[in-house]
């Protein structure tokens, strides 16, 4: 999508460009929009069965694609899939790869196979009488993760996305370590709170099992009730006893690279280890290859490995200082 395009600009852009078709439509994260001829009961699965494979060889050639210019504002890329279009900014073309026609072609294919790899749908149009209720939920989710990094980013802080206050990393007692988390009918939740977290439970149970079990890190700051001081190591290691079963309370969005938590806790923060063995992929939070989000089950339970001062990490500060960093691991418990 690039800098200068946020999301709801991007689905204006394309809610313009669109606004005279009365075919459902599926808007992926970077700019690719999918229209659909023939639309099925599934819009989502359709969408990601018809962007196709992401392209592996970024450097190869480019001339099965196509580039018209759709207003005074942006391209239009194509390529050999009918209906699947990539919307390209000309800001973001001429800051990021010289600003002509074929700047935007290889711009344009860059975000289509970002979309293809990720698969982060965050609209859906449709128009007709019974619409597809579930995936424009779906997409909605989507979105509203998206807008909580964008706003993070604005503001300079990984927290939203990142960080949980330590009250919400929760000790069960011995009579709780057996149950499982609170089915959803039973919390008194407003409806658009139970409504995301329908959705973002049926993104987690439906995610396939990783072939073997990963870290995943994650912020931990004070809470509201909570003094800066339990985040020093000898009393996290008297909160947390080895072996002691934790609940993550509510949905925890964790990273497969140390750097955005470590980002996020500044100098003030400790980090979460979590090795984990379900967790459902979302966005990628930076530039490195490596560097994707996963959403853990909401209250997922881990047990306490260890409480480590470790370091020197970065502190924050934008001079380059270092610093130690205490970190809670955990490991998930089989669900």
């Amino acid at each position: 999508m690039g800098a200068d395009v946020n999301l709801d600009l991007l689905i204006d852009r394309w809610r313009f460009i669109n606004a005279a078709d009365r075919r459902p439509w599926v808007l992926f994260e970077h700019g690719t929009c999918v229209i659909l001829d023939n639309p099925a009961d599934n819009l989502i699965d359709q969408a990601l069965d018809l962007i196709g494979e992401p392209n592996l060889q970024p450097s190869g050639p480019v001339s099965d694609l196509k580039v018209t210019s759709c207003d005074e504002r942006g391209w239009l890329v194509t390529g050999e899939r009918k209906g699947v279009l990539t919307y390209v900014e000309k800001v973001v073309s001429a800051a990021e790869a010289g600003g002509d026609d074929q700047a935007a072609v290889l711009w344009g294919r860059s975000m289509h196979d970002l979309d293809a790899r990720e698969g982060g749908i965050v609209h859906i149009e449709d128009p007709r009488d019974k619409p597809d209720k579930t995936s424009i939920r779906r997409a909605d989710t989507w979105a509203h993760l998206v807008r909580k990094a964008e706003q993070a980013d604005a503001e300079g802080s990984d927290w939203g996305r990142f960080g949980l206050p330590v009250s919400a990393v929760r000790l069960l007692d011995e009579s709780e370590e057996d149950s499982s988390p609170p089915p959803l009918d039973t919390l008194n939740l407003a409806p658009d709170v139970r409504e995301t977290s329908e959705v973002l439970e049926e993104m987690v149970q439906g995610a396939p099992p990783p072939p073997r079990p990963f870290t995943l890190f994650t912020g931990l700051q004070p809470g509201p009730f909570v003094d800066a001081i339990a985040l020093q190591a000898d009393v996290l290691a008297r909160r947390f006893p080895r072996d002691r079963i934790v609940s993550l309370t509510g949905f925890v969005c964790a990273a497969g690279r140390t750097e955005p938590p470590l980002y996020a806790a500044k100098a003030t923060g400790a980090m979460l280890a979590i090795r984990v063995s379900h967790a459902a992929p979302l966005t990628k939070p930076g530039d490195g290859p490596d560097e994707y989000e996963f959403l853990l089950p909401r209250d997922c339970r881990c047990r306490v490995i260890d409480v480590l001062e470790e370091g020197l990490f970065p502190n924050g500060s934008g001079s380059g200082g270092r610093s130690h960093r205490v970190t809670l691991r955990l490991e998930q418990l089989h669900t």
